[in-house]
């Protein structure tokens, strides 16, 4: 027979070992509670963030939305009350100035679908090698008929023997032709815009510089952001969704790289994007 002593010691060290067990799974799971109360705040801020970006949008998005809309129920007005008596010039007229209106409406919308699948983080690249200067001269394609329309005249100056670099082709085009379309309205006609590539000890440096209106310090911070009112005064009047350069830096950003400006009122700016090397830089040769 068992000594009473005994068994009262190793009972009573099986509940302390049980208890310790009980306490360190509940502290455990306590653990685990406080941080999935924590990943919910977070997620509780960001989806406020996101719906107060929402509300801007739509705030945005209905005031940018009714300038065109207006233009174009009055021309078609204009239409309907004169098109017998119209000649075809002043139709033609009629007809190009709804178009207008209606290219910067699709412009307004594809951004702001763009910026929102960027927001919900729907954004995904299909990367490849891709030449640097083949992206520049694809973007200098796409807006020479801006260039042209203000006579002014694209300058490419190019390192020689840029690499390839792991990029989503249709995206970074997007982004490059943002900053190039934004120097050509905001430069005066008659002048020239330039892009720059070079290769720099840590990244691959992409410049688009004009000697146009520039931009006031105090605008500078507030650029590349989402929900900004104040505007810099474009050259030739062209319509501006406002959203061009937030999308750039979100597609530039994507790619692990960052965008800048510098800028002076009356003097010009010049938009800066750093894209890394190292690991994701691939030599042209290696295609």
């Amino acid at each position: 027979m068992e000594h009473p002593a005994v068994v009262s010691r190793q009972d009573a060290e099986a509940q302390r070992d049980e208890s310790v067990d009980y306490i360190e799974e509940l502290s455990r799971l306590n653990n685990e509670l406080v941080n999935a109360q924590r990943d919910l705040a977070k997620k509780n801020v960001e989806l406020a963030a996101l719906t107060r970006l929402k509300d801007q949008f739509l705030g945005i998005a209905t005031h940018d939305l009714r300038r065109p809309l207006s233009a174009i129920q009055g021309y078609a007005e204009l239409l309907q009350d004169e098109l017998r008596s119209a000649t075809p010039e002043e139709l033609q007229g009629f007809i190009e100035r709804i178009l207008d209106s209606v290219a910067f409406m699709n412009r307004l919308v594809t951004d702001f679908l763009d910026v929102s699948m960027i927001e919900s983080g729907h954004l995904l690249l299909e990367r490849e090698p891709v030449l640097l200067s083949e992206i520049i001269a694809q973007v200098a394609a796409l807006a020479e008929p801006a260039a042209t329309n203000k006579s002014i005249r694209i300058v490419q100056t190019l390192d020689d023997d840029l690499p390839s670099l792991l990029l989503d082709r249709d995206r970074m085009v997007q982004a490059i032709s943002n900053l190039l379309i934004n120097a050509i309205e905001h430069s005066h006609a008659g002048s020239s815009v330039e892009i720059r590539a070079r290769r720099d000890e840590h990244d691959m440096v992409l410049e688009v510089a004009d000697t146009g209106v520039g931009i006031p310090e105090e605008l500078q911070p507030l650029i590349f952001l989402e929900v900004k009112r104040r505007r810099t005064a474009k050259t030739g009047n062209e319509p501006s969704t406002g959203l061009g350069l937030v999308i750039t830096r979100k597609i530039v950003e994507a790619h692990g790289g960052d965008v800048a400006v510098e800028s002076e009122v009356d003097v010009g700016s010049t938009f800066r994007v750093r894209l890394p090397s190292g690991a994701e830089l691939l030599r042209a040769d290696a295609r």
